[in-house]
């Protein structure tokens, strides 16, 4: 018997699961799993491509990640005017978007016009002024507290429910920030997202913890003549895995990503987003909790983006070369505004990663810089 529901918690009430304690170990450890794998035996996540057949009780995946994301002669150079082509289907006075301090939803913004727009956190964090210096392409603009609205024990039961984190993983305030947005943009039918973008456009899954990843981040130069092997990238990502939880891990990605003619960054790129780290926990918020309310378009997945993002040199883009090359058609009104980092698109390349590391500790430890993930 086959049984298919949208929230693993569906399925664990109606049958006797039993749990996988590998999984479950590293579920508490990571707060995601990856690939197909649950923390139950015999329960599995649909894959990427979600065009599936039923056949003998099985689970036939008929789509691959390699069927998705075809060659292509656009250069990255293009991905504004492929934004613009996707948020242009949409009629105007439907789409609404979550603006920030950061790159990804300013660059949508600036292919074209939204009906909405809102941007939520502290008042004085980087993300609330910065954004309203655009409110002018709205016609209606709205900020609030992201924590504003004391959560309930049901909406900490709720949020639970829809995602497969453990509970200290999880921020019930996501549900009541959306439903404002939802409120306050109620004449929209769609969200526009920037999930994802800084991960394709700056190479942040090559980021790894510790004194070695902070000297990588600092001088993004190492990637190119210090190269990390895929399986050494993974096995600093995921460094408090015990060697039986990273061999499962590891083994995922071979079976996911040899088939790939691609470079080892950005196989472990695409892996982390489709089917580790950004599927499986960063989608909670801006595509499950959101889409509890309103068609999301998270912008950068497209398949023609991704197209072009499989194909780029991620050295270029991990030292803030790509981004300039993507930014470089741009009107200089978006790109001169400074951004939550403290940089422009003039700022050069090499300086970049500096500024990024100030502000970093900025907006981790000075109450004045805090945003909504970092406020205490």
């Amino acid at each position: 018997k086959v049984v298919i529901a949208a929230a693993l918690q569906t399925i664990k009430d109606n049958f006797a699961l039993t749990i996988s304690n590998l999984h479950e170990s590293i579920l508490e450890k990571r707060g995601h799993l990856f690939g197909t794998s649950t923390k139950y035996q015999d329960v599995v996540c649909i894959p990427p491509g979600g065009v599936v057949s039923l056949q003998n009780g099985e689970i036939i995946a008929k789509k691959s990640l390699d069927d998705l994301i075809k060659p292509t002669s656009n250069q990255i150079e293009q991905i504004p005017s492929q934004i613009k082509s996707l948020v242009k289907s949409i009629p105007m006075n439907k789409r609404s978007l979550a603006l920030s301090g950061g790159f990804d939803s300013r660059l949508i913004l600036s292919q074209s016009d939204m009906q909405d727009g809102y941007c939520y956190g502290p008042p004085n964090s980087a993300d609330r002024p910065i954004a309203r210096q655009f409110k002018h392409n709205f016609n209606n603009f709205y900020e609030f507290e992201f924590d504003g609205i004391s959560v309930t024990s049901k909406e900490a039961e709720v949020f639970d429910f829809l995602v497969e984190s453990p509970c200290k993983y999880n921020n019930a305030h996501f549900i009541n920030a959306y439903h404002t947005a939802f409120e306050l943009t109620e004449n929209t039918d769609f969200f526009f997202d920037g999930y994802l973008g800084d991960v394709f456009k700056r190479g942040t899954y090559l980021y790894f913890p510790g004194l070695l990843g902070e000297l990588y981040r600092f001088f993004p130069l190492l990637y190119k003549v210090r190269p990390l092997k895929a399986k050494d990238l993974l096995k600093k990502r995921y460094s408090n895995l015990n060697n039986q939880e990273f061999d499962a891990l590891y083994k995922d990605f071979k079976l996911q990503k040899d088939s790939l003619n691609h470079c080892d960054y950005n196989k472990v790129t695409l892996y982390e987003a489709f089917f580790a780290r950004g599927r499986r926990y960063i989608s909670r918020g801006a595509l499950v909790i959101n889409g509890c309310f309103k068609e999301v378009v998270p912008v950068f997945m497209s398949p023609d983006l991704q197209s072009v993002f499989a194909k780029q040199n991620y050295c270029d883009a991990v030292a803030f070369k790509s981004i300039k090359k993507i930014w470089q058609n741009v009107d200089s009104y978006y790109k001169t505004k400074k951004f939550e980092n403290g940089y422009t698109l003039n700022t050069p390349s090499f300086i970049m990663p500096k500024l990024a590391l100030f502000y970093r500790l900025l907006i981790n430890y000075v109450p004045n810089f805090q945003n909504y993930s970092t406020k205490k």
